[in-house]
């Protein structure tokens, strides 16, 4: 009998199921029998639904992407004569972040779960992102021809940029503590007319870090240490592809190039691996970036520091740490008891951040209108982000920040008697 011979209610309720399962432990580490008992049903009875696991999840897949591209595309509807520009960005971002948070588990989980699947997987993925991606370019230019937009801006790194801070909020969203609306509310004005108050003077000071940034891997002399060290970047490549679940001590050793039986003469577990690159990968945050806020000459001016800030971050990130970007892919699907024994110091990243942020606003530097939770985390959405899409042989780090920064300060739309620099 194969799959398609037995219809059944159980179907839909297989796939909700499947998708809440891959959300939280990753696509290789959620199995056939787990999806099974969560639906309450025998594994034999998913085979008459699905022939595979691989079939389940690229039904999960297409349909995110479906109900995504077919939302947001309904709500902007054609550019004809006349059409407010302004309202279809927004309702876009609405659209967007309302299926990607309450109404589309299947959108969640494709956000959530892309760079961990097989490569034949993702590759039939790419026609319908693209399609996705195209969407809104289309959409974005056709604000710019008609005059919205500045003509200066990227519609490329825009799109990057933005749809990269919306899809970060899986990451972090709470729908018992903020409102959809009002947080999309605030991603649109943040975007469309930035977060400065106009209080903010630009200097010709450097943006870049005033401090040398470290990342975690530390180059050492002994070779016992070289090994070490060899171990833990082959760890957080596997655990950033694979996920952590996935992910043994064999398939490091084989990454690293290493015996899996001569690991454990560094480590005693692949716990104490992850606690290693987890520990790593948000101190070189920290430390990059209050770095470059103690190092900073001009203590009033806030959009200098803030861009230091974010110079900061994404050199650690994109240009010298692998436990950094492993940390960013995998820190949401691990298990509650090592999420907590690391919350102390993700806890105090964060509050770097919104320090920051806080001050600059209660100095008059930063819109009074705008979140600071809800702006922390889309700029530190949109700057994790970067690692999905960051081709150093087409941009630099550098150049990066400072787009970035001048977007979140800016915004996109044109302003009156504006003589801005060109993105």
């Amino acid at each position: 009998m194969t799959a398609a011979t037995k219809p059944d209610n159980s179907r839909e309720e297989i796939l909700r199921v499947a998708a809440r399962l891959f959300r939280a432990r990753g696509y290789r580490a959620s199995t056939l029998r787990k999806i099974a008992e969560a639906a309450g049903i025998k594994s034999g009875s998913i085979y008459y639904h699905f022939n595979s696991k691989d079939e389940i999840l690229e039904e999960i897949l297409n349909q995110g992407l479906r109900d995504i591209y077919d939302g947001v595309r309904e709500v902007i509807g054609p550019n004809e004569d006349g059409v407010d520009h302004r309202a279809r960005i927004n309702d876009a971002i609405h659209t967007h972040l309302g299926l990607l948070l309450i109404h589309s588990e299947f959108t969640a989980a494709n956000i959530r779960l892309y760079n961990q699947l097989p490569v034949n997987i993702r590759e039939r993925q790419r026609s319908l992102r693209r399609s996705y991606a195209k969407l809104w370019d289309t959409l974005l230019k056709d604000a710019q021809q008609a005059g919205l937009l500045r003509p200066d801006i990227r519609i490329g790194l825009l799109r990057q940029f933005l749809l990269g801070a919306l899809n970060w909020t899986v990451e972090w969203f709470d729908a018992e503590k903020h409102s959809v609306d009002i947080l999309g509310d605030n991603c649109s004005k943040m975007i469309l007319d930035g977060i400065s108050s106009g209080l903010l003077t630009k200097t010709g000071k450097s943006t870049k870090s005033a401090a040398p940034i470290r990342g975690g891997s530390v180059v050492t002399e002994k070779k016992s240490e070289r090994t070490r060290d060899d171990i833990l970047k082959a760890a957080a490549v596997l655990f950033g592809n694979l996920g952590y679940a996935a992910s043994t001590l064999r398939g490091v050793g084989a990454v690293a190039g290493k015996k899996a039986a001569s690991i454990y003469y560094y480590f005693g577990s692949k716990d104490e691996i992850l606690d290693v690159i987890l520990d790593e990968g948000v101190r070189a945050l920290f430390d990059g970036v209050q770095a470059s806020i103690d190092n900073h000459g001009n203590i009033d001016n806030f959009r200098s520091k803030i861009a230091c800030a974010v110079h900061a971050h994404l050199m650690v990130l994109l240009a010298t740490d692998e436990y950094t970007s492993a940390y960013t892919h995998i820190y949401s699907q691990l298990p509650k008891d090592i999420r907590d024994r690391h919350l102390p110091r993700r806890r105090a990243y964060v509050e770097l951040w919104e320090t920051l942020l806080r001050n600059a606003q209660q100095a008059g530097q930063l819109r009074s209108d705008i979140e600071i939770v809800i702006l922390r985390e889309f700029l530190l959405g949109a700057l994790n982000r970067t690692v999905e899409w960051f081709d150093e042989d087409r941009h630099s780090a550098d150049a990066i920040a400072v787009r970035c920064t001048k977007l979140i300060f800016d915004g996109i739309c044109v302003k009156k008697n504006s003589e801005e620099k060109s993105l």
